[in-house]
């Protein structure tokens, strides 16, 4: 789940497509990027599917779509935190142009001012700091506290999970906090190996994690929940919230993917289409 773009091929204005099912003038691009029968010529359904079929494997991009995956919503929601905090009047498009729900397009007049914003941000991130969880056993960042979210990163019933500068904290589906804390250990308790058979066996869905006691180092207070916070495939046992800097490494994950598909739409001379 996340935001991809893809930007629309010109194999067939080319020549370089199997030859279509109708005639060329009979294939149009819609406002979302997407090849569709012109119904000015015909609106007859069979012969739309044929259409889809060929533009699926008539060139080497399927739906004649260059695609590219940009990031997870998360990761997008840490950039445009971060555009924000550098000065959103530096970044014109990057900082309007990217959607908050998959759709929308982004005109190739505007690329090449968008890959001029993306090297300012690079050059200037460095300058900022983030609000981390810390995996306090070996000082790994394990989330980013992300502003509109409310440092929110774990939905799960009846309890949530989230951060912010007051610590680690568990609330109800009412947003009420039960459980806070800067300096915070979970104690896992897992269901044994026989037991999880036993389920197998009987087709019971049970989930390894029986229960995880959650205490607060400065104060003794404890919290009990069924789920626990993994990371790496394991259990951290203690967890800290810090501010670091932050680089533009950390970023690559998302400036590369903005790039490659900005380029490709230079090079094409056609839009940027979310989706």
């Amino acid at each position: 789940m996340g935001l991809d773009a893809f930007v629309p091929c010109n194999c067939l204005k080319e020549g370089k497509a199997t030859p279509p099912p109708v005639d060329k003038e009979w294939i149009i691009l819609d406002e979302e990027g997407y090849i569709h029968l012109n119904s000015e010529y015909s609106v007859d359904s069979d012969l739309e599917a044929k259409i889809d079929e060929w533009s699926y494997e008539c060139c080497p991009h399927q739906f004649m779509h260059m695609s590219e995956h940009i990031c997870n919503w998360s990761g997008l929601r840490s950039f445009q935190q971060a555009l924000i905090k550098l000065g959103i009047e530096h970044f014109p498009i990057l900082g309007t142009q990217l959607p908050n729900v998959n759709g929308g397009s982004l005109g190739v007049e505007s690329v090449e001012k968008a890959l001029l914003e993306l090297e300012f941000f690079e050059q200037n991130i460095k300058t900022q700091s983030s609000l981390y969880l810390i995996n306090a056993e070996d000082s790994q960042a394990i989330y980013e506290y992300i502003e509109v979210y409310g440092g929110r990163f774990l939905f799960s019933k009846p309890h949530s999970m989230g951060f912010n500068v007051n610590g680690l904290y568990i609330i109800d589906s009412e947003d009420n906090i039960l459980f806070q804390s800067k300096r915070v250990t979970q104690k896992v308790y897992l269901y044994s190996n026989w037991i999880c058979k036993f389920a197998s066996i009987f087709n019971i869905k049970l989930k390894p994690v029986r229960k995880v006691v959650w205490t607060d180092l400065d104060t003794g207070k404890q919290f009990y929940t069924r789920w626990g916070l993994s990371f790496n495939d394991a259990y951290p046992k203690e967890f800290a919230i810090e501010n670091r800097s932050v680089i533009s490494d950390d970023y690559q994950y998302i400036i590369q993917s903005l790039r490659k598909i900005f380029q490709i739409s230079i090079d094409t001379g056609n839009s940027v289409y979310w989706c």
